[in-house]
């Protein structure tokens, strides 16, 4: 893409290039994330800041409703296993694609989720690519794409593994699950290492690296109550992998929200 080098005239004075401005936001990329407040740059996508916490809460809050139908109008059935111990909550799986009108509820969230989101993992790549010349390290664009690769994978995943429930085909639903943990993964740690590379705050990075770590040792811990569960079978055991599995999720959400919170107001880059 070829780029306009076109004075700006500010009411101050100031007489720069598009070129000087770009290479000062660039500078101003690697000590706060991302410039929200460039007014030198065109909006390719706009995302106010009230509409991005929607956009977060839009898969925690309807899991949250329906796990809550689910334990009030269906919970025989949400909470049965095939060895019929006793358990107290539904599993993610049961209490989202089992039952209706829970498997409405969550799918239409997590389609007006999904769209916006995949538009944002473009804007992140973006983002990252322009600060290449400046970090000027051959594995830096490999790694974006990979954290673009990443992020985007784990959006797909998201929707089949909503959209093909455990008891329509278990299969299919339980390695749409793996992969999006380790999509999820690659990401998370993608990301981290790139702020890392670009300079960014350390309180950011030592966020990130926080929930990542409290992410992994949370499903760890699912996994062996699973083993335990699948195994030995005793009562409640299900029920304690199930919340593993809703921290592992608010985990997931947190660290998604942190970052685009770091956009501030606005989502954009030059399209010149």
């Amino acid at each position: 893409m070829k780029r306009v080098n076109k004075t700006i005239h500010s009411n101050n004075g100031d007489h720069r290039t598009l070129e000087e401005i770009d290479n000062h936001e660039q500078i101003d990329i690697s000590k706060r994330g991302y410039s929200a407040n460039s007014q030198h740059m065109r909006d390719i996508i706009y995302v106010p800041s009230h509409y991005i916490y929607i956009l977060a809460l839009l898969p925690l809050g309807s899991l949250m409703a329906c796990v809550a139908i689910a334990i009030t109008i269906h919970f025989k059935e949400s909470t049965s296993t095939h060895c019929k111990v006793s358990n107290f909550l539904p599993s993610l799986s049961a209490a989202v694609g089992d039952g209706t009108p829970e498997r409405y509820i969550f799918r239409i969230c997590i389609a007006l989720h999904s769209s916006p989101r995949i538009l944002l993992g473009i804007a992140y790549l973006v983002t990252q690519l322009r600060c290449a010349p400046r970090i000027n390290r051959w594995w830096y664009k490999p790694l974006c794409w990979v954290n673009f690769v990443g992020y985007e994978m784990e959006q797909s995943c998201l929707i089949t593994l909503t959209y093909v429930s455990s008891s329509e085909n278990y299969f299919v639903h339980e390695t749409s699950f793996k992969l999006f943990m380790a999509f999820s993964y690659i990401y998370m740690l993608s990301q981290i290492y790139i702020e890392k590379v670009r300079g960014c705050e350390a309180e950011s990075i030592k966020v990130k690296l926080y929930i990542f770590g409290c992410n992994l040792l949370t499903f760890l811990i699912a996994v062996s109550l699973f083993y335990y569960h699948m195994t030995i079978c005793k009562s409640y055991i299900y029920s304690y992998f199930a919340i593993c599995e809703y921290i592992i999720v608010f985990l997931n959400i947190t660290f998604h929200s942190y970052r685009e919170r770091q956009f501030k107001d606005i989502v954009s880059w030059n399209s010149s």
